[in-house]
């Protein structure tokens, strides 16, 4: 892997590089899996809301990597934060413009996840599950695209 500090990223190697996307892949297909689950259940089975915030944890993380990759291999910037990640991406149009602020809230909900700052709200989870999954999965492809054509060159 590589790690966030000080506004220097190590690179991944290839092969660490696949495994994380195919670790993205796993997680997504779970949160997928889960998002069939009726409301009902969802609040009432704490085994189930508790595997959907994982799963939206590492789903995240994965993506901030992945984004991370290609801004050190690019040169596009400093990485502060999780957040500068998407902005950085987004100001260089590798990802779209008009998703910068949700993603950004993305980064943000992970943090409340990990950190546990508040109770997590079901119902909002729930409804972020609902609501986010294609564009999570749009990222995906789009960051894992480019990586592959970075590869390519």
């Amino acid at each position: 892997m590589f790690e966030i500090k000080f506004g220097k990223v190590l690179l991944m190697n290839n092969s660490v590089l696949k495994l994380r996307i195919e670790h993205f892949w796993t997680y997504f297909s779970r949160l997928k899996e889960l998002q069939k689950k009726p409301e009902k259940e969802f609040l009432e089975n704490f085994l189930i809301s508790d595997s959907v915030e994982r799963n939206f944890q590492l789903v995240i993380e994965a993506l901030t990597d992945l984004g991370n990759h290609i801004i050190k291999r690019e040169n596009l910037g400093t990485v502060e934060s999780r957040s500068t990640i998407f902005q950085i991406l987004c100001q260089n149009r590798i990802l779209p413009l008009e998703l910068e602020e949700k993603l950004v809230r993305m980064v943000k909900f992970r943090n409340l996840l990990v950190q546990q700052y508040t109770i997590t709200n079901k119902r909002i989870v729930y409804k972020i599950l609902q609501e986010n999954l294609k564009t999570i999965a749009t990222v995906a492809e789009t960051l894992i695209n480019k990586i592959e054509a970075l590869n390519n060159n």
